[in-house]
This record gives C-alpha cells, sequence and structure tokens, in this order.
C-alpha cells in the first residue's frame, strides 16, 4: 500500500498507482522503493517492476519506464541445485514479488536523471526522466540474481553513482558496495575493509564532502577515503541498519534500524575534519554548528516525565547548547607514570630498578594529574565559561548550556539522591552572539592552547514577540547572578560564625583558666548572628508556623532572579534587585564590623584562658 497522510488532521489518502486494465500485473516488492524528487517536492517516484512517477503527491501517476527487471518466475528458482514442487513452499503471502525494482535515487546535480536497482542484480539508468533506459555493466563479482539493496546518485556528480547489494539468500555473506564514474559503464568496488557479513543495505554521500556512510548488517560505517577504508560509529548496538539519510542543513545522520528503532547521530561535522586530515598531539578540538538560544521547556515535574512512571518511554532530545567534538590522542604521562614505565622496561631486561630517591617520590606525590579544559570566550575575549573534559582517548562530546556558571557555592559532597525535579543549579544565559572555543593542557608544565580555536555564534530562537532586548535581559541576569554571589556569601559567613561559637561554648570548660563570662559573650554574639541571619534569609519561627512575614533580602532577591526566560526583567524584578542590593550592602558592614570586633574579641579572650583551638581563632605567632 501507499498511503498520504495529512498532518494538520491525521487523514489518509491512498495513493497506490493501479495499472491500466490491459496492463501486465504489477509485482510489488515487499519494500517497494519510494523517493520525493530532490528538484520538485510534489513530484514522488514509486517503483513495481516499472517506475511510477506523480507530479502531484500521488494523485495522478504515469509509469516512465517497462519492465526494469529480468521478469522470472519466483517459483520456478533454483534452490541448492534444483527447482523444489510449487507445493513445497510454505506460506506464500510471506514472500515477497519476485522481478521486482528495489531503489530508485534520482541525481540532484541533473533533473530526470534517475537510477534503479531490482531485487534480480540489474542495475538501469535513464537520463531523460524515463524515455528511455539503459542496463548498466554487471557489477563485478556480485553472484547473479543478487538483491541490489540500494542506488545513490553522488551529491557532486551527476555521472557518479554508488550502489550496495548483497547474496546472502545464497549463502554469501560479503559486503557488495560499488561506485561508477561514469553512469555505470563500469564499476569498481570500495567495500574495502568492510567485515566480512557486514552486508551493506544503504549508502550516502555527504553533501559538502567525499565522507560515505554505510548502513550495514553490522550498524554503521563510515569511510574518510572513498571506501578505501572503513570505521564503525560507536554507541549504538550491532543491528542491522536497513536505511541511512543525512540532513543536508543540520548535518545529522539519521540511521533506521531492523527492530531496534531510529539512531540519530547529531552534527557529523566533525567527521569532516578528520577526514580532512585534522590531527593532534595530545588533543583537539573539532568544528561544531552554531547553537540555538532559547529555553527548553520540561514536560511534567522534571524532564522525562518520571511522575509518569517506567511505562511511559520517551528518548531523551539532543544535548541542549552548543555541543563540541573533540579528539584525545593522548594525555601526557605524569612522573609517577613515566617513571613506572621505565622501570617496567627494566623489569622486562632482567635489570635492577635504581631507588628514585625520597625528593622525586615527594615530587610525584605533589603532581597533579593532568587535565583538559575548554575555555569559551565572547567576541571580546572574556572568558565566560570553563568546562573540564574528560580525557579518554578518542571522540569524546560534551555540551555548553549557553549560561554563566552558577552563582551557587560549589558543592564537595552532594547527596547520594537527588529527585529528579531537584535539577542542577542554573547560572545566567549568556548573550547571543559570536563565540569562540579553546582546549586547553594543564598540567605540571603550565597551562597550554591546544590546536585552534574553533568560531561559532549562539543564535536567538525566532520565539518571543516583538523586539525583545536579549542583551539586557542577559545584563540583569548577569547582575542578579553577582548578588547572589554575595549573598551565598555571606550566608556561609554566617553559618561558620555560628560554627565557631558552637565550638567556642563547647571549649569553655576545657580552657586552662575556665572563665564563666565567656558564656555570655558567647551568647550575646549567637543572638547578634541570629539578627543578621533574619535580615538575611527571613524569621526563622513565623517561617516554621508558615506565617507571613517581611521580606527578607534572600526571598526579595530570588524574585528578581529569574534564570529560566529570556524577558527583559520586568519592572517588579528590577526594584527587587534594587532593595536588595541596598539592604545586602548594609547587611555586609554590620556583618564585617560583628566579626572584626565582638568575634575579635572573643578569640582573644578564649586564647587568654588558655581554652583549646577551636576555629576562627586562626594561629598565633609567640
Amino acid at each position: 500500500m501507499l498511503a498520504r497522510k495529512d498532518r494538520r488532521n491525521d487523514e489518509t489518502v491512498m495513493i497506490k498507482p493501479q495499472p491500466a486494465s490491459t496492463d501486465a500485473p504489477e509485482r510489488w516488492n515487499w519494500d517497494s522503493p519510494l523517493l520525493v524528487s530532490p528538484h520538485r517536492p510534489a513530484r514522488i517516484y514509486f517503483g513495481s517492476q516499472r517506475v511510477w512517477r506523480s507530479d502531484d503527491r500521488g494523485d495522478s501517476w504515469t509509469a516512465i519506464s517497462g519492465d526494469l527487471t529480468l521478469g522470472g518466475q519466483r517459483y520456478a528458482q533454483r534452490f541448492y541445485g534444483r527447482t523444489p514442487s510449487v507445493d513445497a513452499l510454505f506460506d506464500h503471502g510471506a514472500m515477497s514479488k519476485y522481478a521486482t525494482t528495489t531503489a530508485i535515487s534520482e541525481s540532484p546535480k541533473a533533473e530526470g536523471t534517475l537510477a534503479v536497482g531490482t531485487d534480480d542484480g540489474l542495475v538501469q539508468v535513464t537520463t531523460d526522466g524515463g524515455a528511455t533506459w539503459t542496463r548498466t555493466a554487471p557489477l563485478p563479482g556480485l553472484p547473479p540474481l543478487s538483491f541490489v539493496n540500494d542506488v545513490e546518485f553522488s551529491q557532486h556528480s551527476a555521472q557518479t553513482l554508488f550502489v550496495a547489494a548483497d547474496a546472502h539468500k545464497i549463502g554469501d555473506f560479503t559486503p557488495f558496495l560499488f561506485v561508477s564514474a561514469d553512469l555505470g559503464r563500469t564499476w569498481r568496488s570500495i567495500a574495502g575493509d568492510l567485515p566480512k557479513g557486514a552486508i551493506v543495505w544503504a549508502i550516502q554521500q555527504d553533501t559538502e564532502s567525499g565522507l560515505l556512510f554505510a548502513g550495514t548488517e553490522q550498524g554503521v560505517f563510515w569511510s574518510p577515503n572513498a571506501g578505501t577504508n572503513w570505521h564503525r560509529l560507536g554507541n549504538m548496538p550491532t543491528i542491522a541498519v536497513r536505511d541511512i539519510k543525512l540532513h543536508p542543513r543540520d548535518r545529522d545522520l539519521v540511521a533506521a534500524t531492523f527492530g531496534r528503532g531510529i539512531f540519530v547521530l547529531d552534527d557529523y561535522t566533525a567527521l569532516r575534519a578528520i577526514a580532512a586530515g585534522a590531527r593532534a598531539d595530545v588533543a583537539t578540538l573539532l568544528p561544531l554548528r552554531d547553537a540555538w538560544w532559547y529555553v527548553p521547556a520540561a514536560v511534567g515535574q522534571a524532564p522525562g516525565r518520571p511522575e509518569l512512571g517506567t511505562d511511559d518511554y520517551v528518548t531523551e532530545n539532543p544535548p541542549f547548547g552548543a555541543v563540541f567534538t573533540y579528539y584525545v590522542a593522548g594525555m601526557p604521562s605524569t612522573a609517577q607514570e613515566a617513571r613506572r614505565s621505565e622501570e617496567g622496561r627494566l623489569r622486562e631486561r632482567g635489570a635492577d630498578i635504581p631507588f628514585p630517591g625520597f625528593d622525586r617520590l615527594r615530587s610525584e606525590r605533589a603532581e597533579p594529574g593532568p587535565r583538559l579544559v575548554l575555555a569559551i570566550r565572547d567576541e571580546s575575549g572574556v572568558t565566560v565559561r570553563l568546562l573540564e573534559l574528560p580525557s579518554r582517548p578518542g571522540l569524546q562530546r560534551v555540551n555548553w548550556d549557553l549560561r554563566h556558571a552558577s552563582p551557587e557555592p560549589v558543592n564537595l559532597n552532594p547527596p547520594a539522591f537527588r529527585p529528579p525535579w531537584a535539577g542542577e543549579p542554573l547560572g545566567p544565559l549568556a548573550t547571543p552572539g559570536t563565540y569562540t572555543a579553546q582546549l586547553h593542557l594543564v598540567s605540571a608544565s603550565g597551562v597550554r592552547a591546544l590546536g585552534e580555536a574553533q568560531r561559532f555564534a549562539v543564535k536567538p530562537v525566532p520565539s518571543l514577540p516583538g523586539a525583545p532586548d536579549f542583551v539586557a535581559a542577559a545584563a540583569f541576569q548577569q547582575r542578579v547572578a553577582g548578588l547572589q554571589r554575595r549573598v551565598a556569601a555571606t550566608s556561609r559567613e554566617l553559618g561558620s560564625a555560628r560554627e565557631q561559637l558552637r565550638h567556642a561554648r563547647a571549649s569553655i570548660p576545657a580552657a586552662a583558666r575556665p572563665n564563666p563570662a565567656l558564656y555570655a559573650q558567647v551568647d550575646s554574639l549567637d543572638a547578634a548572628v541570629a539578627v543578621l541571619a533574619r535580615r538575611l534569609n527571613g524569621d526563622p519561627v513565623r517561617g516554621d508556623l508558615d506565617e507571613s512575614q517581611e521580606q527578607a533580602i534572600a526571598p526579595r532577591l530570588w524574585a528578581a532572579a529569574q534564570y529560566e526566560h529570556r524577558y527583559a526583567p520586568t519592572a517588579t524584578q528590577r526594584r527587587e534587585a534594587d532593595l536588595a542590593e541596598a539592604e545586602l550592602s548594609v547587611l555586609e558592614r554590620d556583618l564585617a564590623a560583628l566579626l572584626s570586633g565582638g568575634f575579635a574579641r572573643l578569640h582573644t579572650a578564649m586564647a587568654a584562658a588558655g581554652a583549646p583551638w577551636s576555629a576562627g581563632r586562626g594561629v598565633r605567632a609567640p
């Protein structure tokens, strides 16, 4: 069957072409080939034993060829050296019709230049829209009556044609893949070093380079050198890939598997650079595509809709933001690794292994391991984000969420469990514009730039009304982030002050010269800290009773800190930020005075009493 569905209303129209009363019966393959013309979107081709063309999306059809197959009868075929009885064949309906077309391609460079493959080993071409057809030369080494899985014209030449075929039905699992530079008058194999058993189902050529991609029985392979060598694409199961397509605008590879769904390799631009000879001494950053600037929406309570349970499956979207691909050739050895490697060679020769000496062992212990970092800079050269990267050998990917770092303090002891709706802390949005990304190697020798910086653009999705001021929106978010850093620092200092008082109170009885007056001094400072904390975060007593209270600094700033949209700040947000900043400045001065005054006097009194060391007292030279 062949149908056309209107995606606006999901209504379906059957559009399968029908033969005339005087025509021979149509033989349709189980997977009859269908093609939308690259030159006219309303023109489609469909294949039986002949090729049909429609110029109105299937409303009407014209046959543009005769029978392009050998016309054999499937019940007359020989199996294992003989022809069986028709009654010996089980489930006739499960067998595909025979002597049918199986693949159609139209050259993107020449309208009306078509190629057709058949299930009995033929390739036919026309250069005049189907008025005349020519059978190509036999495919070298391909057994007779083999199945032509795919025909594809080159993206760069109307004379170049690729063909994938297979003979597994007669027990031959050789990958057959061919190219012709003269419309099939001559052929050569480009199967290269594809492994035996990697039957080729589909072939695609990159629109901007000579990259080739093959969908095979063992996954997707790519070739940087026109089929001489092939490399398997990882991170997908070893499964038959029956079709592949390349998205010319987004440079995505879409692979359709036999039984495991659809897989997408987002942005294969990096493979173009590798094919062009990109190399790295340690690591290199490869070209990337531009990034779209928007705020991803989370449907339901959290990404992945966890509230729906495990029965509801939705695959992940591509990584958000700018996606960087980099190749790691190998990280430099540390001094310890170099020593142990040398000792291993001595061990293999049966030689003595000298003691390296304490100075060298001490130096090895102090040496930090090498690491890769990615510096992202704006047009003015200011670094807006640093990303620490995995340094495993091979191709790696990492994404930048198009934000500055979160103003939240770094947590070195994250909880073992984080509920799915408790996302990672967000930073303010970066501004749309042009950015560069540069790899750096950080090691005991210092910081060294690796390779060339890669330029990319951050482009806003045009989904906001009017003429939004993205610069103003980003500037306000960064201002609020700066205030949040100050609030976080003040909150941590208040927490530290309370810890100092807790330790001081516990140390009073252990002093060499205990002084009961120290309790009053600690209690007075504790009350002063509580007042400052209430001004910063609100009244905990009213909060525990769920009572309304006057707006404190942190809640006021939270009302202004909205990082989940791209709109310019509202008047209310600006006012709340102004009030929070003014009140925070006063609080910071009051806290600094308390720490330099009352706390300093407490630490002096504790030392005079001979109390054990406690947090905040520091070390004083005798």
